[in-house]
This record gives C-alpha cells, sequence and structure tokens, in this order.
C-alpha cells in the first residue's frame, strides 16, 4: 500500500527532472484528480494509504504525459479561463494568463466607459 503523500512526492520528483517548475503543484493537481479528491480532501488524507490500484495507475500515467511536456489541461481535458470550466479536446488552444488579464483590462475598460461592446472595433485602436 501506498500513502498519498508518497504518490505526491513520487510525482513532483519524476516532474522535477523534466524541468517542470510548478512539479509540487502539477502532482498535487493530478493526484487530486485520478482520485477525485478536492484539494481539502486530499491534504486531510496524505497519511492515509490508498489500495486504489486503478486511480494509482491513472495517477502514474497522467505524470509520465506531464513529464513529456504535455499541457495540464490536455490531461486533464479541462482548463478554467475567466472563472468558467471549459473541457477540450487535443488540439485546443488553451487560453494563457495573460490572455485572461489582457480580457479583464478590455471589460473593465468598456464597463467604465460605458461603451458597448457590439460597436467596438478592435482594429482601429
Amino acid at each position: 500500500m501506498t500513502s498519498f503523500f508518497e504518490l505526491l512526492k513520487y510525482g513532483q520528483k519524476e516532474l522535477k527532472t523534466a524541468s517542470d517548475e510548478e512539479a509540487m503543484l502539477d502532482s498535487q493537481i493530478l493526484l487530486q484528480e485520478a482520485f477525485n479528491l478536492t484539494k481539502s480532501q486530499l491534504l486531510a488524507q496524505l497519511k492515509d494509504s490508498t489500495e486504489d490500484f486503478l486511480a494509482t495507475k491513472k495517477f502514474k500515467a497522467n505524470i509520465k504525459k506531464r513529464k513529456a511536456r504535455i499541457p495540464l489541461a490536455h490531461i486533464l481535458k479541462y482548463f478554467y479561463f475567466r472563472d468558467h470550466k471549459y473541457d477540450i479536446k487535443p488540439g485546443v488552444f488553451i487560453g494563457r494568463p495573460e490572455t485572461e488579464l489582457l480580457v479583464e483590462k478590455i471589460t473593465h475598460v468598456i464597463r467604465d466607459n460605458n461603451l458597448n461592446p457590439a460597436k467596438i472595433n478592435l482594429f482601429e485602436f
């Protein structure tokens, strides 16, 4: 039997060898996904052992994909953009944090200046 903590450390170690700058976070997210746990549930069960062979296998397979630099969103098959969850398939472009920030700023400019978004020609700027 393996504990969730041991699996988390395994994922982190594997991803660090691939120069993944967010190895711990990626490992945590993939572990949560494989075992269908929230962050709070995972943290509460870190010392617990798991006998769920299929979830463990899924976690290790996803770590292998992430180690091969497959984007986390493509592994999870979803991503969040502006507090909305989007299901995706391979080949779909993933919104970057910078794009989300730009959309947020544009939204504020439109709202603060009482503009009609349907009449804005972004190519005139």
